[in-house]
């Protein structure tokens, strides 16, 4: 049986690794376990090193060594990719807060897609860019 394809959001990775209790966190013992396949799209990569530029300094080593771990088994959605497909869905995806993650479940069309984000998870499901992916909270993963 293949594992489930799991698509963190920006948020869903920080609190994950900050915070070591947790749905989030919980989330990230299952890609260390390898219960799920992590796929890791490179702006969520991106937008995570800033929010541990800017909240939480002096623990960016955390998130590098956290992707040292899991990039090996994890599949990646590359920058370029979602750039070109955020520009086109920016309108449907929050006025454009979320357009890089709505881009990137487009894109690779995971098995689930975990953001904590309300709106974006609403939107998510409102349209076609999640159609055959669950978008769930770190709770109900």
């Amino acid at each position: 049986m293949a594992k489930p394809r799991v698509m963190l959001d920006n948020n869903i990775l920080v609190s994950g690794l900050v915070f070591r209790r947790g749905n989030e966190h919980e989330v990230l013992r299952k890609v260390e376990d390898k219960k799920v396949t992590l796929v890791l799209p490179d702006s969520v990569v991106a937008e995570a090193r800033e929010v541990f530029a800017e909240k939480f300094k002096g623990f960016e080593g955390l998130l590098e060594l956290s992707l040292e771990r899991v990039k090996p088994d994890a599949e990646s959605v590359s920058l370029s990719q979602v750039l070109i497909r955020a520009e086109k869905v920016e309108e449907q995806a929050q006025g454009g807060k979320g357009a890089t993650f709505y881009a990137a479940v487009q894109i690779a069309g995971p098995d689930y897609a975990v953001t904590g984000d309300r709106v974006l998870r609403e939107d998510l499901l409102k349209s076609d860019a999640a159609k055959g992916t669950r978008v769930v909270t770190s709770k109900e993963l």
